[in-house]
């Protein structure tokens, strides 16, 4: 499944802003939800730079080169 790019800004642009109008007294929900944010900026930079995530590539069988004179000098080296 693929997500856009931009949705992973747009939730840690509304979070960050959201940050600055909910005041709480409790440190952990603060550090919390900047976690979340930073987590959400990476994430999208992530994206930004990979293009996403990779679909899944076929996978590459190596099979040996036929040989057609191999035959001819078995049968030469029995005799």
């Amino acid at each position: 499944m693929r997500i856009n790019k931009w949705i992973p800004l747009a939730i840690a642009l509304v979070l960050f802003v959201a940050q600055f109008f909910i005041r709480t007294s409790n440190t952990w929900i603060n550090m919390l939800l900047t976690l979340v944010i930073v987590w959400f900026f990476l994430w999208f930079f992530d994206i930004q730079n990979t293009g996403g995530p990779k679909m899944k590539e076929k996978k590459i069988e190596i099979r040996p080169k036929a040989k057609p004179n191999r035959a001819k000098h078995i049968q030469n080296q029995k005799k």
